[in-house]
């Protein structure tokens, strides 16, 4: 009996360990890299995004662009662990919280490793509305590309930020 109790625990462990074939499950843990305040330019104009430190299975994080003294728009998002890996979510809203979605935009983590991140945001419905959302950190740096899978970078969006003091953004007495 006691060579049949070794035996099966022998397989279950084995069984446990065979594993290997499938893909990790990212956690909040392979972006925590994309916390900080950043400043810096993109769509033409001042960008500034602010990405809080992961609390209770979540990464929040604001968005703001402007141009010529004016807001353009706003962004809220979420980077949200799940069962199956990590989401972002995101809405946009005009000035006056005027939201541009009904239904937040979702992306979901494809890749990450120490310093880049790539969220895919797919929708078998509408091809043409695929996106790929890079984020690429290089110390201080933060590099932020978002395109359609087919197009060259020529036509992407691209964000360059610069790692920045908390209270430039948010001020202090």
């Amino acid at each position: 009996m006691r060579i049949v109790m070794m035996i099966l625990a022998a397989l279950a462990m084995a069984a446990g360990a065979g594993g290997t074939d499938q893909e990790a499950r990212f956690t909040l843990e392979d972006v925590r890299w994309l916390t900080g305040a950043w400043a810096g330019t993109g769509l033409g104009g001042e960008v500034e995004d602010v990405i809080f430190e992961p609390r209770d299975g979540a990464m929040m994080g604001i968005f703001r662009l402007t141009r010529d003294d004016r807001v353009l728009f706003y962004e809220f998002f979420l980077f949200e662990e799940t069962e199956e890996g990590v989401t972002l979510l995101l809405h946009h809203f005009n000035p006056g919280m005027t939201r541009w979605e009904d239904e937040p935009v979702r992306l979901e983590l494809a890749e990450a490793d120490e310093n880049r991140a790539v969220f895919l945001l797919s929708d078998p419905e509408k091809p043409e509305r695929d996106r790929v959302l890079t984020y690429e950190r290089e110390g201080d740096r933060l590099t932020v590309v978002l395109k359609a899978p087919q197009e060259d970078d020529s036509r992407a969006a691209r964000f360059d930020y610069r790692l920045t003091d908390a209270e430039r953004l948010v001020g202090g007495s």
